[in-house]
């Protein structure tokens, strides 16, 4: 029960923004397989660029190729892919501040 609720959540923090933003933008691709294979891509890309590049160069260079990479998989231009980047990471980190905040307010209960 505990690893289905762990993938459920995994799902919706990485998975659901990269949908949304690529609707937002218009991409042509915007299923779960679409951008699941985009999450799983882009990770692997920060991985390698973080590990040769560990400084704010690094950053920029994960943030351009992430937006190539974007506009690949999901069927949309390299603006756009900018796009999806912007409006996932924005839509993952107000995800993410709700899901752990229901942990506090769980926790916090007597």
């Amino acid at each position: 029960m505990y690893v289905l609720f762990l993938l459920c959540a995994l799902a919706g923090i990485l998975v659901l923004p990269v949908m949304l933003g690529a609707r937002f933008v218009g991409a042509e691709r915007t299923g779960f397989g679409p951008a699941l294979v985009a999450v799983v891509l882009q990770s692997c890309l920060v991985f390698a660029v973080g590990y040769f590049a560990p400084n704010v160069l690094g950053v920029l260079v994960g943030f351009v190729l992430g937006a190539v990479l974007y506009a690949y998989t999901l069927g949309t231009t390299v603006p756009r892919g900018a796009g999806i980047s912007v409006v996932s990471g924005g839509i993952s980190m107000v995800i993410s501040f709700l899901f752990a905040s229901s942990f506090a307010i769980m926790a916090s209960a007597p």
